[in-house]
């Protein structure tokens, strides 16, 4: 508890490597990503939206295991590359990575060795039961927190789609909130497609939630 109370007021690493690119006027970025596929949805655009605000003609590359290819397809303006030896909670080493496949450090002006994990650990979840075939259907996702599966599931319903996050913790639905204007973006849609919702999942009448207006729970 102690560690995430400190982590929580120590300066984000990526302010200070934003700072520098900045000075040097750096643009293109490689990163590793090497963590679950859920933390893509909200973890992921932080990394690049803040990137993105402060050098928005940056180009971003990221190398990554086979296996999250999927989720990374969800995201425009960025380019991956697959690394087929890499494995989930198996140490990396990108330069070693780099070095195998090739990749010349010169072609890169900033190479992270690794991003920050604040967003990340505030999600207190753990895997994403939804299907895939959501285009145009209301979701509602109950106990959403900071909102991870709303995001994968925004994109997959679609702009003509919806989805609903309720959550008791005003704190936690606040991190979501401040990413929808910036997933929108991101999904080429013309309006918002998700509602945070503060309030119980025992009392959904409350929360304009009647009996089957929603064709999908999570």
């Amino acid at each position: 508890m102690l560690k995430k109370i400190i982590r929580r007021f120590k300066k984000n690493p990526l302010d200070e490597i934003l700072k520098k690119a900045k000075e040097q006027k750096s643009k293109t970025f490689l990163l590793p990503w090497n963590r679950a596929l859920g933390d893509i949805s909200l973890g992921l655009y932080y990394v690049v939206n803040k990137i993105k605000k402060e050098i928005p003609d940056s180009k971003i590359t990221f190398l990554i295991r086979e296996d999250l290819k999927a989720g990374f397809e969800l995201l425009g303006g960025i380019n991956y590359i697959t690394v087929s030896f890499w494995r989930r909670y198996v140490p990396i080493d990108i330069y070693h990575a780099m070095k195998l496949l090739n990749i010349k450090e010169s072609s890169y002006d900033v190479i992270l060795k690794e991003v920050d994990r604040e967003i990340v650990e505030r999600f207190y979840g753990c895997g994403s039961p939804i299907p895939p075939l959501l285009n145009g259907c209301t979701v509602l996702d109950l106990g959403c927190g900071t909102g991870r599966d709303v995001f994968i599931a925004s994109k997959l319903v679609g702009e003509n789609g919806y989805v609903i996050g309720v959550d008791m913790t005003d704190e936690q639905l606040s991190v979501g909130r401040r990413y929808v204007d910036d997933v929108t973006k991101k999904f080429d849609f013309r309006k918002q497609n998700i509602d945070f919702r503060l309030g119980y999942i025992e009392d959904l009448k409350s929360l304009c939630l009647e009996d089957e207006s929603v064709d999908f729970v999570i």
